[in-house]
């Protein structure tokens, strides 16, 4: 080390240092005593709660989406089509949140929303923020999943036993992949025949629809790599 200096000197110092030396806090240690006390007295073995076959053992959550056009009820369409009369009345668009105000402006600014919005001439059930293009591809996803509907009962009707099983495969399929926060394109119950998943014909519409990516950080560093 005498012999050494500047940049050598500190290299080798930081090659002579002893290991660091981890010790879990004493309420971690608790913890894990208090749980292996517990497999002791059960006879049994506590799982980890984020490991993708226990996460497919829990019943799955209630999923809470927004609500749209095929949730109305006639009140609130009565009610809706009030809103839009006097907004054409007094040429004022009434919104009911800061998202719906930044949805209209960015569809108005992008020329997404149908344009007779913009002239207050739309019809009394014509939304003031849908995309022309997403409307259309739910519209065809629906019918999709309609003419799919009607085969799978079809089907059912000509073999129950059969049809049975592949509904149990699907579901199967679908819990795996919600317990594994898989996206759409990875649910392993896309690779079943459309008549056991007519959500599939949905969702390829939709990839017919140019979209704006999100890019994640992960993504952007590939993309700096490919660069450099």
């Amino acid at each position: 080390m005498k012999d050494l200096d500047g940049d050598a000197a500190f290299e080798e110092k930081q090659r002579r240092m002893p290991p660091a030396t981890f010790k879990d806090d004493e309420d971690v240690t608790t913890t894990a005593n208090s749980i292996k006390k517990a497999e002791g007295l059960t006879d049994g073995k506590m799982e980890e709660p984020f490991d993708p076959l226990v996460q497919a053992k829990i019943a799955p959550t209630v999923k809470y989406t927004l609500a749209d056009s095929d949730d109305e009820e006639e009140d609130t369409v009565e009610t809706r089509r009030s809103v839009k009369q006097a907004e054409k009345y007094f040429q004022k668009r009434f919104f009911i949140n800061k998202r719906e105000k930044m949805d209209y402006e960015k569809g108005v600014l992008a020329g997404t929303v149908d344009p007779a919005v913009a002239s207050f001439t739309e019809g009394d059930d014509t939304s003031i923020t849908a995309d022309a293009a997403k409307v259309e591809a739910k519209e065809n996803g629906k019918k999709a999943k309609a003419i799919a509907d009607a085969a799978a009962k079809a089907e059912e009707k000509a073999d129950p036993e059969g049809a049975k099983e592949k509904k149990a495969l699907k579901k199967q399929a679908e819990e795996t992949a919600e317990a594994m926060d898989l996206p759409p394109e990875l649910n392993p119950a896309m690779d079943l025949p459309p008549e056991l998943n007519p959500e599939a014909a949905a969702l390829m519409q939709r990839r017919s629809i140019p979209q704006v990516r999100e890019y994640k950080t992960a993504d952007l560093n590939h993309a700096f790599a490919d660069i450099n």
